[in-house]
């Protein structure tokens, strides 16, 4: 990779213009993930961390950060602390080293689809939603992961909006070490009324891109909540998707993983969706 020039920006719109202009762009923001790209044809970075879009307001109806958050960021403001029991905080803080998490962004970190990016799992069950500059489109995350053609050349993801909702949320991270890579992180969230479960999501990741599994949730929704249908949830789980073994652990061992953390993390929920 051989850099000719790098730009820095004073507006979105001068931003995508210089994209336009020159072939073999790059936007970057942190900048930490340029080492693992394999493209070596980048000839020119554009660099948005002048933008003023690492902001993060709390709305009456919605959550709201600049995709220039850095990853300390969310782990350190109190905002995003006292959100559903600091869900996104929690996940943000396992990304990685203290190091890279004042530098990689949650933008940077989300358009990447990696399965490592364990704050994807939290926002998943939280409903976020991306803004798109230049159009200002607004797309669920969940489409965005699934579709490697929602962000178009040149588009920029600029802000993360999260609803806000009175749930019970949890997210677990199972890893080897401190800073070691998930073998496998979820997340899930509960909403109850009365007793019975009016919302529920439960998200996976950790060895394939982070997705909702939908399934599990039928299993759930509309019911009165109990252990023995939690069990079944968790059983769901890990017959709907397909675990692969690698250098940390056999597929056998992340499939019976996967059901016993979710299960957990889904009696946790249920029991912070009761104090709501």
């Amino acid at each position: 990779m051989k850099i000719k020039n790098y730009f820095y920006p004073k507006n979105l719109k001068e931003a995508s213009l210089i994209f336009q202009e020159n072939e073999e762009s790059y936007y970057i923001a942190g900048g930490t993930y340029l080492n693992g790209l394999k493209n070596l044809k980048i000839q020119n970075l554009i660099d948005l961390s002048g933008l003023n879009l690492n902001y993060i307001q709390l709305e009456k109806n919605f959550l709201k950060i600049g995709s220039g958050a850095a990853l300390q960021e969310l782990v350190d403001s109190p905002i995003i602390c006292q959100f559903l029991g600091g869900i996104i905080s929690i996940s943000a803080l396992g990304c990685a080293a203290l190091q890279l998490r004042n530098m990689a962004t949650i933008g940077g970190a989300l358009v990447t689809r990696g399965s490592w990016i364990d704050l994807a799992c939290a926002l998943l069950v939280l409903d976020a939603k991306l803004k798109i500059f230049p159009e200002d489109k607004i797309i669920s995350l969940e489409d965005y992961l699934l579709d490697k053609k929602a962000l178009k050349t040149g588009e920029i993801v600029i802000e993360i909006i999260i609803p806000c909702t009175s749930a019970g949320a949890n997210f677990i991270k199972f890893k080897r070490t401190a800073l070691d890579l998930a073998i496998i992180n979820l997340a899930t969230l509960i909403k109850l009324d009365n007793s019975i479960c009016k919302e529920v999501k439960i998200a996976l990741g950790g060895f394939t891109i982070p997705l909702r599994i939908k399934e599990a949730e039928n299993i759930l929704k509309s019911q009165v909540l109990s252990e023995n249908l939690i069990n079944s949830a968790a059983e769901k789980v890990g017959g709907s998707l397909k675990f692969i073994s690698d250098f940390k652990v056999s597929a056998d061992y992340r499939k019976d993983l996967a059901v016993i953390l979710t299960k957990e993390s889904l009696l946790l929920s249920w029991e912070k969706a009761k104090c709501n």
